[in-house]
């Protein structure tokens, strides 16, 4: 006898709403670039050069349900690949462990057992194996992402590189400047990339643009030409923005 079954928009409803997150879910800096006097590639990297774009859909949703100590998770593979929108309730589990493995298999999280399901525990963002910690009481720096990147559905019109690039930009001040060619040292991803996912939240109203230009002496043309972007609705503005933003001539 068959009946009403939830959809995916409405289990990731009740993933919000059963949430212990307050609108936001905050992700710790490390994640998306590893801190020091020479910046380097956090985690997410890894994620972008595997293509692994159902892994990191998978992660965000376990940090968002994974707030309050010992931030151990465990749900039905069912629920979530319903959740992702991969899948058959047949192919579920298959699915899934096949996405915790790789998780795993990048330090980012535990995996265990609760009877019949797979109990997950999240593990610091840096990948180092290391406890999760508080947000705000371990040291460094967090980003946010609102409720609003599965509330308005970006987690499912978004592919792998606007996501990445999501992720970076809510890490830094409005009014930033990326250059492609800083990819790689910067993020660990290719400029290619870096140029996609831009263009891809520019082309979905997420990003705005303006084109400082500066002098330049030393150029043949006698000036250089700097991209900024700062993040729109529901991302932003965040409200700061970068004293390397001032100065040169806005020309677009």
């Amino acid at each position: 006898m068959s009946g009403p079954v939830a959809s995916r928009q409405e289990t990731i409803e009740w993933f919000l709403t059963t949430s212990k997150r307050k609108g936001k879910v905050p992700v710790h800096k490390v994640f998306v670039q590893r801190p020091g006097a020479l910046p380097g590639p956090g985690p997410l990297a890894r994620f972008v050069t595997a293509g692994r774009e159902r892994g990191l859909d998978l992660y965000l949703l376990l940090l968002l349900r994974s707030a309050g100590h010992p931030h151990k998770v465990a749900l039905p593979a069912g629920t979530w690949a319903r959740a992702l929108g991969i899948a058959t309730p047949d192919t579920a589990s298959a699915a899934l462990a096949k996405q915790w493995r790789w998780l795993a298999d990048q330090r980012l999280i535990e995996r265990g057992r609760r009877g019949s399901w797979a109990e997950v525990r999240v593990l610091r963002e840096d990948g180092s194996g290391t406890d999760y910690p508080r947000p705000g009481h371990a040291g460094g720096t967090w980003l946010s992402l609102p409720f609003a990147y599965w509330e308005e559905n970006w987690a499912g019109r978004l592919g792998l590189p606007a996501k990445a690039l999501l992720l970076i930009a809510l890490s830094l001040l409005d009014d930033f400047y990326l250059p492609e060619e800083k990819g790689p040292p910067w993020y660990g991803i290719s400029p290619d990339t870096v140029g996609r996912g831009l263009r891809s939240l520019k082309a979905q109203g997420l990003l705005t643009e303006r084109v400082l230009q500066r002098k330049a002496p030393g150029t043949a043309q006698g000036f250089t030409r700097q991209h900024h972007y700062t993040l729109q609705p529901p991302f932003g503005p965040l409200g700061k923005t970068s004293r390397a933003a001032k100065g040169g001539e806005v020309v677009s």
